[in-house]
């Protein structure tokens, strides 16, 4: 007798399981590719400089041709759309931001009849797109500046590169601690601004900055805190009697400060025919209010006294 075979009663079972397995293969494939792209993105390029090489989008720069436009044409170019302009001078690159509108033209009563070239800034300092962004944001700091042109290696003009571009927008960064100093009315808001170097620092180390850039920055802001106080003691106490220089110490002077730093410090001055006491006496004041103030804003006296309130390091 032959042999009686059973069929297979359900073929499509055996389609629809290898079906299955197949598209597992094909979703755990592409979750492999996701996972290598997000590993590549995010962690290939950390040991690399960020250099200044990305082109800006045609609306973030213009450049003007006549210095003597009016400024209400070109208000009308930067209202919601473009926050500077550039504009070609004999010198160089003149630039007008949206700042100077506001400081120079609206903070001075001014019309709008006013020519650029009497508030903009006429020779704007330059960058090239090979600088690392870590010496843009420390050039920007030292000179007090917001925006800088790139300028490609053969000189021509790629685009703008701003403080926001490269910190962003916060009360923890370094340009927004700096201004606070700057604008603060007494030392105690000078106290305040600088007791927020510790969230700069960290604010900087989550952005992947070099320590000996970090070190740098903070040493930028004690000296913004610095020349706040110096400026505030002379208010208080009058003019100085004679010519004077205040001189930073150790890591303070080698821009090498960390987030526990102390002050280090000294102070020279001529007498000019004055009474030694005298002139010693004034400044000592000046030089107490000074460290006074930094210590209340996070920044510890020197143990050693290696500061202009000891008599030894205030000479002539």
């Amino acid at each position: 007798m032959s042999k009686k075979t059973t069929p297979n009663k359900h073929p499509r079972n055996k389609k629809t399981l290898k079906s299955r397995i197949n598209k597992k293969k094909i979703v755990l494939f592409s979750l492999f590719l996701v996972s290598c792209f997000l590993f590549l993105y995010f962690f290939w390029d950390l040991p690399n400089p960020t250099r200044l090489t990305s082109h800006p989008s045609p609306a973030s720069t213009k450049l003007l041709d006549r210095r003597g436009q009016l400024l209400m044409d070109l208000s009308l170019n930067l209202k919601g759309v473009v926050a500077q302009q550039l504009i070609p001078t004999p010198d160089g690159l003149g630039i007008l931001t949206d700042r100077d509108l506001r400081s120079r033209v609206l903070a001075q009563g001014r019309g709008p009849g006013t020519p650029i070239a009497e508030v903009m800034t006429p020779a704007a300092t330059t960058i090239r797109s090979t600088t690392l962004s870590g010496d843009a944001l420390l050039r920007m700091l030292e000179g007090g500046f917001h925006h800088f042109p790139v300028l490609a290696e053969d000189g021509s003009l790629l685009g703008v590169v701003t403080d926001t571009d490269l910190m962003g927008v916060g009360r923890d960064t370094p340009f927004a601690v700096k201004a606070a100093i700057e604008r603060a009315d007494d030392a105690a808001g000078v106290s305040t601004a600088g007791r927020a170097i510790p969230a700069v620092v960290a604010s900087l180390m989550d952005a992947s900055a070099d320590p000996v850039d970090v070190g740098r920055v903070v040493a930028l802001i004690v000296d913004a805190m610095t020349r706040r106080f110096l400026e505030q003691g002379i208010d208080d106490l009058g003019d100085p009697p004679t010519a004077w220089s205040w001189l930073a110490l150790g890591s303070a002077a080698r821009h090498e400060q960390a987030i526990a730093t102390d002050q280090d410090h000294a102070m020279a001055y001529r007498l000019d025919g004055e009474p030694p006491e005298e002139v010693d006496a004034y400044f000592a004041r000046l030089a107490e209010f000074v460290s006074a103030g930094l210590e209340e804003g996070g920044i510890p006296r020197c143990r050693a006294e290696a500061m202009a309130t000891n008599a030894a390091c205030r000479l002539t």
